[in-house]
C-alpha cells in the first residue's frame, strides 16, 4: 500500500506539467480558398449556357496533406501542425476554381468533378498543379497545367501551361492562402478565355 501511495505521488507531478502543456498549446486554425465574387468585365452573353467540367486535378503529394506547406528561404519546405486545410486541398481547388469559371463565363452549368448522370459536360477542363506553395511574407508560385478536353475525351481543344507569381502582402498564413486564391482567380481566368474561345470559333455551345 506505501508503494502504491508513492508511486501516485511520483506521478501527480508529471500528470500536472502534462496538462499545463496541453493548456499552452495553441488552438489549430482552418483555411478555405476563396473564389472570385465578380467577373473583371461581362462575359460574353451566349457563353451563359456553356457546360463546363472541372477535374480531375493532379496534386503533387507534398501538397496534399492536412497542414498548409511553406517554402523557407534554404528552399526547404515547412509543414505547420496548426494551420491547416478546412479540407482536402485539391477538392477545395477543384471547388473554387469551378465557382470562378461559373463567374466568369456566366454560365450556372459548371461542375465539379466527379459528377453523376445525367450531366455531361460539353467542355472537360483536366488540371495537374506542379506547384502551390510560396512564402510567408514572400510570393506565391502556382505552377499549373491545364487541358480542356471535349465531351468523349477524344479532342484536345485547348491547352496551356500557367505560371503565375502573386505576392502575399503579409507574414501570417491567412495571407498566403489568400494569395493562393488570387493566384487561382488568374488562372481560371486563363482557362475561362480559352473556353470561351474555343466554343466562339466552334459557333455552338
Amino acid at each position: 500500500m506505501n508503494m502504491l501511495k508513492t508511486a501516485a505521488k511520483l506521478t501527480l507531478p508529471a500528470l500536472l506539467l502534462a496538462a499545463a502543456g496541453c493548456a499552452n498549446t495553441p488552438p489549430s486554425q482552418f483555411y478555405m480558398l476563396e473564389p472570385v465574387s465578380k467577373a473583371y468585365e461581362p462575359p460574353p452573353a451566349d457563353a451563359a449556357s456553356l457546360s463546363i467540367g472541372v477535374g480531375p486535378a493532379q496534386i503533387p503529394e507534398y501538397l496534399d496533406r492536412p497542414q498548409l506547406v511553406t517554402r523557407s528561404e534554404s528552399n526547404t519546405l515547412e509543414l505547420d501542425e496548426f494551420h491547416r486545410w478546412g479540407g482536402s486541398l485539391s477538392s477545395d481547388l477543384l471547388r473554387v476554381v469551378a465557382q470562378n469559371l461559373s463567374v466568369l463565363t456566366g454560365s450556372d452549368s459548371v461542375f465539379v468533378y466527379p459528377w453523376e448522370e445525367p450531366i455531361d459536360p460539353k467542355y472537360r477542363v483536366h488540371l495537374s498543379i506542379l506547384g502551390l506553395d510560396g512564402s510567408l511574407g514572400g510570393d506565391v508560385v502556382l505552377d499549373t497545367q491545364w487541358v480542356i478536353a471535349s465531351r468523349d475525351r477524344r479532342e484536345n481543344l485547348g491547352s496551356g501551361r500557367s505560371v503565375i507569381r502573386e505576392p502575399t502582402r503579409g507574414m501570417d498564413y491567412q495571407d498566403l492562402v489568400a494569395a493562393q486564391s488570387r493566384a487561382l482567380s488568374t488562372l481560371s481566368r486563363e482557362i475561362a478565355d480559352e473556353i470561351i474561345g474555343v466554343s466562339t470559333r466552334s459557333g455552338a455551345n
